[in-house]
């Protein structure tokens, strides 16, 4: 989201019979009730997706990418349970609530290394 302006964030998920994520899409919403596709996430191949970070028409940010796949990508994340599909709605972070994020994401990359992302 843009810094000056407010929404939620939508995300949808779902997971194999093995527990291991399928995809993730990230929805927008600034407008009630009008919802734009952020990107998806899709971790290996089903249907006609292949895997990798896609945009919606709107969004496009290579930082981002990086940092979707760092986070779901990674070897250390927990498999949940199987076949699941879920969905999380996120308010707008405080501006505490943002640092604090921002100090953890730079901890993980210094961790883990930059990642290459499709965009």
């Amino acid at each position: 989201m843009p810094e000056s302006a407010s929404g939620l964030i939508h995300i949808e998920y779902q997971t194999g019979a093995d527990g291991v994520l399928d995809f993730i899409k990230i929805w927008a919403s600034q407008v009630w009730g009008e919802w734009k596709l952020v990107c998806e996430l899709w971790m290996r191949p089903l249907w006609s997706h292949i895997p990798g970070v896609r945009f919606g028409s709107e969004f496009h940010s290579v930082d981002f990418a990086r940092r979707l796949e760092l986070l779901v990508g990674n070897d250390d994340t927990a498999t949940m349970f199987p076949n699941l599909r879920g969905s999380i709605q996120v308010s707008p972070p405080t501006a505490i609530q943002l640092n604090e994020a921002n100090a953890m994401i730079r901890e993980a990359i210094d961790h883990h290394g930059p990642t290459t992302a499709a965009a």
